[in-house]
């Protein structure tokens, strides 16, 4: 069975089909935040940066994040670097490296810190 499988949904994965990463990125956005994410402690942001060093420019295209009821503690759970549905392996290889170095980025920067 798809989860694809509203008149929403499929128009959201039907540009995602056709378009540049920007409509891969609201298809997920919109799954993540209506589908598989919903509890409040989860918090999906796109465009974020890996780190908060100041001059960085990098942006990871998707994060899945908790944060505790007391909103002391920040837990990165996802971090999505999106492709069109005809990405190429070239393409893939290439998302792999920038997930890979944006999530290494991220969790040296995050290490033993409670938040940003």
């Amino acid at each position: 069975m798809s989860i694809i499988n509203t008149p929403r949904l499929r128009r959201l994965w039907s540009d995602a089909r056709t378009h540049p990463e920007w409509a891969t990125t609201r298809l997920w956005e919109y799954l993540f935040n209506h589908v598989f994410f919903k509890q409040d402690q989860y918090v999906t942001s796109s465009q974020r940066p890996p780190n908060f060093t100041s001059g960085d420019l990098r942006r990871i295209d998707m994060t899945v994040e908790t944060i505790n009821d007391t909103a002391t503690e920040v837990r990165t759970l996802l971090v999505i670097e999106a492709k069109r549905a005809s990405a190429t392996s070239g393409d893939l290889t290439t998302v792999e490296e920038q997930a890979f170095t944006a999530a290494a980025s991220h969790s040296i920067y995050h290490a033993g810190r409670s938040g940003p």
